[in-house]
């Protein structure tokens, strides 16, 4: 979860160039620093920073924790490896070490207001109402056992390596010549007209004889396997499951409302009209017509104001004003109407219908709101105990349904699920909030064991038992006739189409028009949109294999595809190819631009990345790596300090 909870420190381009180096590091770039085993304690020293065998590991069980986290289910110590887990680790703290002493080195600093910036706009330590949260802040790195001190050094280092990568990719692009051709590979079009056979101007065929449809059934029965069922207990624990529990008291309503106060504070607004002149004396005109009484709408528009139609400045606030307009705007009283103000748009007459003073939301408007974060908050660190206090009653030799009453939770129990969530019937199963990764555990599950506690997207927590399993297997003829039919019917339907497409093709090759076969054949005659070559299926008569052919194709040939729907076919004939032009889609050119740009400067970061490794000096310790005990699963480690940091 820690690169989840570190998300927008980096933008996304620096971000998707530091994997990409990372990756072409572990590939390309480290197979030559893997040393055999020697004296040297540290997995890896990158210049005269070590990479400890402690350090290693720790960041080893995150990535394992994240694998499992997107994978929905535990990861084994030999599936990690076969992934290439330890490479991935390793070459990933080497990358981001390097950099961070380059960084250091060229003397980037972070302050802490960028730091805090970073955090506070972090939504991994937001509450429901969308602020930053300091209990979530700490819950969060204590999950992930890491200190405060570590969390923002990690930052700081993230935030420098921004830097150091921003610099050198800036700037960036693709020449001219290079861009051309690729756009106009990419944006020639194509147009065809086709004769389109649809399977629903094909008569039925005769009912299919009982030997010719368990022959259809027998050479097709992997069209009726049945997948793998698995039945299956579980027990889920809401993430508000203690919520009703809780009781908050007045005191610790008043210190969270004094300590988010600002966030309750509003200020002044004031609804205000506005006309605008080109000169001073039309804006005088009109200031005694609006004093007398009339509307600014009207006004407006017997005068000919620049801004006719658009007189409501809607309310407002001092700072969405420039500071002239909003000086006049907010010295007005109600009511009033202004003398000419010049701006650079011209002079402007305003009035004030109405003003809200400035306040501050009371406690008893906002308790609600924080009674229920606070509940939810402590529910939260609640459910780490009931989770602990369900397995301590397992421990003790109870059934996960004895252990669940026993801590006054339910366990459900579910007849059949198959892998993508279904039930026998063909319909998902409901009730569950982490549909996913409560079928990935399980389906990794072994018959007759409880899962280990999985956390769901929600914030909450499960259990689950395979209670029996039931392999995938061929559905019996006998359930399944009526479909089978049908299908022997569809697939008859299909080879009559593709028969006919193929004589209107060798027809049209030897000089008929498509026109007079369609006709002939109760074809439809149809005439493409202009195609790309990536407009595979973007047209229900035109697949991907028919654009393909059509741009393997000269002007006048002909080809056949089934159409994009699998309902039929189309024979058609190359009509017109219309060349790109990069002046004639300029959105698709600067798309390209930007694609193209970005693959320069990934370019340039290997290189800068291999001159780097020459000039600091990199090696890994493989023998030790070999050697580091990785099959003990991630804990939850430390917990976070509350004292000695930034104070968030």
């Amino acid at each position: 979860m820690l690169d989840s909870i570190r998300q927008g420190v980096s933008s996304w381009v620096i971000k998707i160039l530091l994997g990409l180096l990372i990756l072409s590091f572990a590939v390309w770039g480290i197979g030559d620093i893997f040393l055999g085993a020697g004296a040297n304690p540290s997995v890896a020293t990158v210049g005269g920073q070590e990479i400890t065998a402690a350090e290693f590991v720790r960041n080893y069980q995150r990535d394992v924790q994240s694998l499992a986290s997107r994978a929905g289910r535990n990861v084994t110590p030999d599936e990690a490896r076969e992934f290439g887990l330890v490479r991935q680790t390793i070459s990933r703290m080497v990358t981001q070490t390097m950099l961070g002493e380059t960084a250091r080195g060229y003397g980037l600093s972070i302050s802490d207001s960028l730091i805090r910036d970073a955090v506070w706009s972090n939504e991994a330590f937001h509450d429901v109402t969308g602020r930053f949260d300091q209990n979530r802040f700490l819950q969060t790195l204590a999950q992930n056992g890491l200190s405060e001190e570590e969390f923002v050094g990690s930052i700081r280092l993230d935030l420098a390596r921004d830097q150091l990568l921003s610099s050198i990719s800036v700037g960036t692009f693709a020449p001219g010549p290079l861009i051309e051709p690729i756009f106009k590979h990419r944006q020639e079009q194509r147009v065809a007209e086709m004769a389109v056979i649809d399977l629903s101007t094909i008569a039925d065929p005769a009912a299919p004889e009982e030997p010719d449809v368990v022959r259809f059934y027998e050479e097709n029965e992997s069209r009726y396997i049945a997948p793998e069922y698995r039945a299956v207990t579980y027990v889920w624990i809401a993430p508000d499951a203690l919520v009703d529990e809780i009781e908050v008291t007045q005191d610790e309503l008043e210190r969270t409302y004094q300590a988010r106060i600002d966030s309750y504070f509003t200020a002044e607004q004031r609804d205000a009209e506005q006309v605008i002149y080109a000169s001073e004396s039309e804006a005088i005109a009109a200031r005694e017509r609006l004093v007398a009484g009339e509307s600014f709408e009207s006004v407006a528009a017997d005068t000919g104001a620049i801004n006719e139609g658009a007189t409501d400045l809607g309310t407002v606030e001092w700072l969405d004003l420039p500071e002239d307009l909003g000086d006049a705007i907010f010295d007005l009283s109600e009511g009033a109407v202004s003398d000419p103000l010049e701006t650079a748009f011209g002079f402007h007459i305003v009035r004030v219908s109405r003003i809200a003073p400035e306040g501050t939301q009371p406690l008893d408007d906002v308790r609600a709101e924080i009674e229920e974060e606070i509940k939810r908050n402590r529910s939260y660190d609640g459910l780490n105990d009931l989770v602990a206090r369900l397995e301590d009653e397992m421990a003790g030799g109870r059934t996960l349904e004895d252990a669940a009453a026993r801590v006054r939770l339910s366990a459900v129990r579910l007849d059949a699920i198959d892998r993508v969530g279904r039930d026998r019937a063909g319909n998902t199963v409901s009730g569950i909030a982490d549909l996913d990764r409560f079928i990935e555990s399980v389906f990794s599950g072994e018959e007759g064991r409880v899962s280990n506690p999985q956390e769901s997207a929600d914030g909450g927590f499960f259990l689950a038992r395979v209670d029996s399993v039931t392999p995938e297997a061929a559905r019996p003829l006998a359930d399944i006739r009526d479909g089978v039919i049908a299908d022997w019917v569809r697939d008859q339907k299909q080879q009559q189409a593709r028969q006919q497409a193929e004589t209107i093709l060798a027809a049209a090759n030897a000089g008929r028009s498509l026109a007079e076969l369609a006709a002939e054949h109760d074809a439809r005659l149809e005439t493409s949109a202009p195609l790309t070559r990536a407009s595979g299926q973007s047209q229900s008569d035109v697949s991907s294999g028919l654009v393909s052919q059509l741009f393997d194709a000269r002007v006048g040939q002909h080809v056949m595809a089934p159409t994009a729907t699998g309902d039929g076919f189309a024979v058609a004939r190359l009509n017109e190819i219309i060349a790109a032009t990069p002046e004639g889609d300029n959105i698709a050119l600067a798309q390209l631009r930007d694609v193209l740009n970005a693959s320069i400067a990934q370019d340039i970061l290997q290189q800068y990345q291999i001159a780097l490794q020459e000039e600091v000096g990199v090696s890994v310790n493989q023998g030790l790596l070999d050697t580091l005990d990785l099959n003990i699963l991630p804990g939850t480690g430390g917990g976070a300090s509350r004292h000695g940091g930034m104070g968030f």
